[in-house]
């Protein structure tokens, strides 16, 4: 009866302490990323909430990377942006690293491989071709099925 009520206890105690971390607001500057990719999808036929994203400064995976996505049981969806490398990044392309983070955390969008004109692409696509085929690169991201 005790060992049970210690498990019981350590359990509680586990999903409390994930509730309390459970959601962060983003970061003011990232709120434009996020309510941008929402008007998209909503444009795409695919309506999505990614306010539900903490998107915060933090370690990506790996160390190298831009941004990562991070989804565990039980919490929100965390998006992780490596501060040095975001602000090397030309402010209008920043929206690459981010949409494709957010297919991942909002989407459940694996990387593509193949085809060039998708953002979820494992190599990041260049800035040029981004800016000029943007709603090609947004039409393929929010598609129906990933």
């Amino acid at each position: 009866m005790i060992a049970r009520r210690g498990a019981a206890g350590i359990l509680l105690g586990g999903l409390l302490l994930l509730a309390g971390c459970a959601v962060r607001p983003p970061a003011p500057e990232f709120a434009p990323y996020l309510r941008a990719f929402e008007a998209a999808a909503a444009r795409h036929g695919r309506p999505v909430d990614a306010g539900r994203v903490a998107v915060t400064y933090g370690v990506t995976q790996p160390e190298t990377a831009v941004a990562s996505c991070f989804r565990l049981p039980l919490v929100p969806p965390q998006v992780h942006i490596n501060r040095r490398l975001w602000r090397e990044i030309e402010p209008p392309c920043r929206e690459i690293y981010l949409f494709h983070e957010l297919g991942h955390c909002v989407l459940h969008r694996l990387h593509a491989r193949g085809d060039r004109l998708s953002l979820m692409r494992w190599n990041t696509v260049s800035c040029a071709d981004y800016l000029k085929r943007r709603e090609t690169y947004l039409r393929e991201l929010f598609r129906a099925t990933p």
